[in-house]
Order: C-alpha cells, then structure tokens, then sequence
C-alpha cells in the first residue's frame, strides 16, 4: 500500500532521466553490464530476446554512448525503482500488482490524466503517462525506455496513484445533488456530470443541468459501486467515491 506523499513532477524527470536505457527482464535499474546472467538467460527462453538487446545495444554505442553508463529496467522495475527509494513502497512488484494496489481505477483511455498509470489488458506491461498523449515505457528488448504515444498502443487499463501531492486537486462539493423541479443546476453539477464521464458514464450533455439522463448515469454509478441506487443523488459516499472531496 501507498506509504507517503510525493511529488509527481520529480517522478517525471527521472524517467526523463532514464530514456535511452535498456529493457532487461526482472531489472531495477542495475548496470546494463552486470547483468549478462540475466541475458543469457532469456537466450534460453527465446534465443530472438537477446538478439534485440544486441541489436540496440550495437545502435547505441554506434551513436556513442559509454556502455558503462547505461542502466537496464523493464516495465515494472522502471517505476518500481523509484517508488521504493522514495518509501511509496517496500518491496517490489509486477505490473498487475502494481495496478491491484492501486484503489482507482479509470473506466476509459480518454479520461486519462498526468500521473495515472497505464496498462495492457492482461495486465502484463505498465506504461507511465507524463501528458500531452505521451508515455514514459520499458518497453521491451528491441526498444530499451522510450517516449510512446497513448493511442498507438496496446494500453486499455488505467489506475490513479493517490500518493502524487502536484497533480489536479480533487473538487469540492459542498450541497447533495439531485433531480429536482426545477432541475438543479451549477458549475458543482457540471463538475459532477464530467467526473461521471470519466468513470465511463454517460451523463449527456456536461451542461450543469442536473435532469433525467444525469440521474441515470449517477444510479448507474452508484450501483456499480456498491452503493444505494434507488435514486441518483450524489451525497457523501457517491461524492468522494466520484472524485469530489466533500464539505457539504
């Protein structure tokens, strides 16, 4: 579980500082050249594995980098890595893990935000999103860390770390929200209507007008979150489980 507090904007430049390296399976950051047990031994699984590592091992030092200073990560030991020096975490994990201890999850790709987390369907390859439809991967032996394009790849799963302290602050709803005669209406519903969007509920129209289709989608939610459905009222409970901090 997430143990403290720390800045996203830091995580962000050190996997900026990272791009360039090498992908080696089960790797944390180790020297690229004291792990050539681990390379031969995925020669041994797949002989195409180690082939990839020569082939972009040959390109970088063509382009002259200093093998000495290159590093080696894959896709979990990348953000792993820096999470346990910072005391996120104790111990290290796979990408599955990583996105089961994460409590949030994203319901579409579209809703991502900087600082979530991206991955496979399979939950075998986790991605790290920087902004700008940009992601930060190990992406695998023939391609080492590199810059990704969010929607030229395969991610379908996004999990939101609550341990970023600089990223979007959560809203604040201060009144219960409901149908009502007149519809309810303000910038706290519009703001409900577009949290509801990015869990994957439809809303309609993200206009500030509590009606009939924004009571669906809320008795929607709150069902598939475990929560009284009878009708859409978002109070308390619905509030903070859709992003809102409550101070109502």
């Amino acid at each position: 579980m997430a143990k403290m507090k720390v800045e996203f904007a830091e995580f962000k430049s050190y996997l900026i500082s990272n791009l360039g390296m090498m992908y080696v399976l089960g790797a944390q950051g180790h020297k690229f050249t004291d792990l050539l047990d681990r390379i031969c031994a995925m020669e041994k699984n797949d002989p195409k594995l180690i082939q990839n590592v020569l082939t972009l091992l040959q390109k970088k030092l063509r382009a002259g980098v200093d093998i000495n200073t290159l590093l080696a990560f894959d896709c979990s030991g990348l953000g792993m890595k820096w999470l346990i020096d910072q005391g996120v975490f104790k111990y290290d994990m796979t990408a599955k893990e990583m996105y089961n201890s994460i409590p949030e999850k994203v319901k579409t790709l579209s809703a991502v935000k900087i600082g979530d987390f991206v991955f496979t369907d399979s939950l075998g390859h986790i991605g790290y999103y920087i902004g700008d439809d940009t992601v930060i991967e190990a992406r695998g032996t023939a391609y080492g860390v590199v810059l990704t394009n969010l929607y030229k790849r395969e991610w379908v799963k996004v999990a939101r770390p609550d341990w970023w302290i600089d990223v979007e602050e959560k809203p604040i709803l201060k009144r219960e929200l409901k149908l009502t005669e007149p519809y309810m209406k303000g910038d706290d519903v519009k703001t409900a209507q577009e949290l509801l969007v990015e869990k994957g509920y439809n809303p309609g129209v993200c206009d500030g007008v509590f009606g009939k289709n924004t009571e669906i989608a809320s008795k929607n939610f709150k069902q598939d979150n475990g929560l009284k459905y009878e009708t859409g009222t978002i109070g308390k409970k619905t509030a903070e489980k859709l992003g809102f901090k409550w101070e109502g």
